[in-house]
């Protein structure tokens, strides 16, 4: 697994605690990252913590598109966190090419109230253009409503 940052998780938790910050989420590309030790991490810290990964996203997962864009899916409950494990799994069962990607059918099964959504950086749904992105964001925007960013 490559991590996006040259810190150790717990240098990162020092400084978010020095920043007072008061959540944690470990984030990796195409992974959860390493969850239980940022978990705990977060517990020794006194901060609350929570399930991200910054997921792979096309169109249909089953079609050879190598765009692989990003997007960012955070649990906000346990039915959320079994949830992000299913897609996430189910992205590297049925969905690798070069990636394990989530597609609109895997993303639009999980329940706003249980799972927080972003468009990721730049590296989003623009590689598909503008006017496909527009169409994409606006397709998440009305699923995941007040859960999506």
């Amino acid at each position: 697994m490559l991590t996006d940052s040259v810190v150790t998780n717990e240098d990162y938790v020092k400084r978010a605690v020095e920043l007072g910050h008061t959540i944690l989420s470990s984030c990796e590309h195409g992974t959860q990252g390493n969850y239980w030790q940022c978990s705990e991490l977060a517990k020794k810290y006194g901060l609350r913590w929570r399930y991200v990964s910054e997921a792979y996203f096309v169109k249909d997962r089953r079609e050879k598109d190598n765009a692989n864009c990003h997007i960012i899916l955070a649990a906000k409950t346990r039915k959320g966190v079994g949830d992000l494990n299913f897609a996430l799994s189910e992205a590297n069962i049925s969905g690798y090419y070069y990636r394990p990607r989530v597609d609109l059918d895997l993303l639009l099964a999980l329940d706003p109230q249980d799972v927080f959504v972003t468009t990721a950086c730049i590296a989003g749904v623009f590689k598909y253009g503008w006017e496909e992105a527009e169409r994409l964001i606006l397709r998440f925007a009305k699923h995941f409503r007040d859960s999506f960013m």
